[in-house]
């Protein structure tokens, strides 16, 4: 792949449903633990049925989706009671795994083996400067006005070339053109890569449970 390819960045279209579903597969998205096609499919068509809940955006290069944003515009409870009464099967496919992964993790809890490295803190390095304490603000937050970031990734046959800093940036552009007043993430302890894209944006880290909650305005993101 040259890295100098233009990379086309938008909004998914029912056209696009398809070849984002595709991309979710090869990426590995999930939700509740749950990887079903038929699921993915359902959340690929909220976000072009329903924009006000789903955004879902992706970067094209070479005729091909390479990277996409799955972001939730309503708090997550929230998103998922609507996504319910809209799709009940694929929600309660969801549920069911959920709770078949919740029991199995309880499992094992109890036989976690002494002296098993804790990762808590693996990336706060990285993170440096930018770690801050508490605010007000919350991944909780629900509002109109902030949309969540449930996944941002690049195929990984095509990583390494600027395709996720490229949509990301486009997507906070598009978010502050809608009128967005905030962006939410989460990024697992870790997870290094996470970690120096979102270093890449304005983001504000803040310490919690597995990782970090990050939040930035979308219109303080430089076009």
């Amino acid at each position: 792949m040259a890295a100098s390819t233009a990379i086309s960045c938008r909004l998914i279209t029912e056209k696009d449903v398809p070849d984002a579903v595709r991309l979710m597969t090869r990426i590995g998205v999930h939700f509740g633990g749950t990887k079903r096609i038929s699921l993915l499919t359902a959340v690929a068509r909220e976000a072009v049925t329903n924009p006000a809940h789903t955004l879902i955006a992706v970067a094209e290069q070479e005729g091909d989706l390479r990277a996409i944003v799955i972001a939730f515009t309503l708090a997550p409870r929230r998103y998922w009671a609507h996504f319910a009464r809209r799709h009940p099967l694929e929600a309660f496919a969801m549920a069911r795994h959920r709770l078949r992964r919740t029991f199995l993790r309880r499992l094992a809890r109890t036989a976690v083996p002494s002296g098993t490295v804790d990762k808590i803190g693996e990336t706060e390095d990285l993170v440096g400067a930018r770690l801050e304490p508490p605010g007000r603000e919350r991944w909780s937050d629900d509002s109109e006005l902030i949309a969540k970031v449930m996944y941002v990734a690049t195929d990984p046959e095509h990583r390494g070339g600027g395709l996720g800093s490229a949509l990301y940036s486009w997507f906070f552009q598009s978010l502050a053109r809608l009128r967005y007043q905030r962006c939410d993430a989460q990024v697992s302890d870790g997870n290094v890569g996470a970690v120096m894209l979102h270093k890449r944006f304005p983001f504000h880290f803040i310490r919690s449970d597995g990782g970090y909650f990050l939040w930035l305005i979308p219109s303080q993101v430089d076009a």
